[in-house]
């Protein structure tokens, strides 16, 4: 009888080990599937974000603090587009992006005066100026319409990978007539010593193309951030291209011809830094772009005169290598979508390129037999759309 129940009671403690067994596997493997969830559940970066905060606070991963921003967030949060249960860093962690901007720009300071109205012809051109009767024909670049590309490849939370490639194309037309008989119209691009110093013109027309195209690459890293802001330093390089192309027509019994040529081609290296400053509860956002630029290149400048009687009374080119500084700064206000995946924004963009070469003053040079001390400044101001994906 003891046997059996001895053989019983055995039963009972074998069954109640499996049982344990069998409960502690499945904690384990609820464990696991946890820890794989956390794993795979990102801020839509593709990378761990509770290995890289070290589960709420930032730890290494930038050498930053979250502060509050994993726990008692209170109304400082980011708002519905940045809820405290989304993840620490959700405002300010890096993800992939691709953005495209439509760029509605002038440029500025890069008109030139190609002829001007007079009172009767010019018989001495030693004799002083000619009296203007008239406004001054002007090619002065307007509005125009370019545009930017790019990506942003996250690294990790803090750091990331940029591209883009800008373009911009400009072209304004103008045109001259003389009003009567007593008025006639002078050229202010032909070569002083030519004919047409002394030649009068029934009409003139001119245009003046400014183009440039740019690639910028680098690295963008976290600076400093909050709960409702963030700033990103960057560095890396800058490809550079600047095209002004200057052409127009003296017409009388003849046509005259005044050409120039003037571009720059270089690369160089480029710093910016970029901020987001998130409205409290609320979608909305302000932020602000600088960068500075030192690229590297070459101006190559042509100046052509010709008649269609006499084909070529001036032909002459130049050269000379320099380094550019190009900066830029952009601000304005953005709407990101609840989730943060998708942002638009519109802002004021400005962009200046110092110790450059523009027409105006390369004609002017040319004039004087002078092509010392060129170093003007070309700029370009106007506004800028954004919309981009981050995933």
């Amino acid at each position: 009888m003891r046997s059996h129940r001895s053989l019983t009671v055995c039963c009972l403690i074998g069954l109640l080990a499996a049982s344990a067994a069998q409960g502690a596997d499945r904690k384990k493997s609820a464990v696991v599937a946890a820890s794989h969830a956390e794993t795979i559940s990102d801020d839509g970066a593709g990378y761990d974000m509770s290995a890289a905060y070290g589960g709420g606070g930032c730890g290494d991963a930038c050498g930053v603090s979250c502060g509050d921003a994993c726990g008692s967030c209170g109304d400082m949060c980011g708002g519905a587009c940045f809820p405290c249960d989304s993840g620490c860093g959700s405002l300010w962690s890096h993800r992939h992006i691709i953005f495209g901007e439509y760029l509605y720009l002038r440029p500025r300071d890069a008109e030139v005066a190609y002829a001007v109205p007079i009172d009767g012809p010019i018989t001495d051109p030693d004799s002083g100026p000619p009296i203007q009767v008239g406004p001054y024909g002007v090619v002065d670049p307007d509005y125009q319409p370019g545009y930017r590309v790019g990506l942003n490849l996250a690294l990790d939370p803090c750091r990331s990978i940029f591209l883009s490639y800008s373009q911009l194309e400009s072209s304004t037309t103008d045109s001259i007539a003389r009003a009567n008989d007593d008025i006639v119209i002078h050229s202010n691009v032909a070569h002083p010593s030519s004919e047409s110093a002394e030649t009068d013109f029934n009409s003139a027309t001119a245009t003046h193309d400014i183009d440039y195209n740019l690639a910028d690459f680098g690295l963008r890293h976290i600076l400093m951030q909050g709960n409702t802001y963030a700033v990103n330093y960057e560095w890396g390089g800058r490809y550079a291209k600047l095209e002004q192309n200057f052409n127009s027509q003296f017409i009388n019994n003849e046509i005259e011809t005044v050409t120039t040529d003037l571009d720059f081609e270089g690369g160089g290296i480029r710093l910016g830094l970029d901020g987001q400053r998130m409205a409290c509860r609320s979608c909305w956002h302000a932020y602000g772009k600088t960068a500075a630029s030192f690229v590297g290149g070459e101006f190559n400048g042509t100046y052509f005169q010709g008649t269609n009687f006499d084909p070529v009374i001036v032909s002459t080119d130049w050269r000379s290598g320099r380094v550019v500084t190009i900066l830029d700064f952009e601000a304005g206000l953005g709407w990101t979508s609840p989730g943060g995946c998708l942002t638009f924004s519109a802002g004021y963009v400005f962009s200046t390129w110092l110790n450059a070469v523009k027409t105006n003053e390369f004609i002017n040079a040319i004039q004087r037999n002078n092509l010392l001390n060129l170093n003007d400044g070309l700029s370009f101001d106007g506004l800028v759309a954004r919309a981009e994906l981050r995933f």
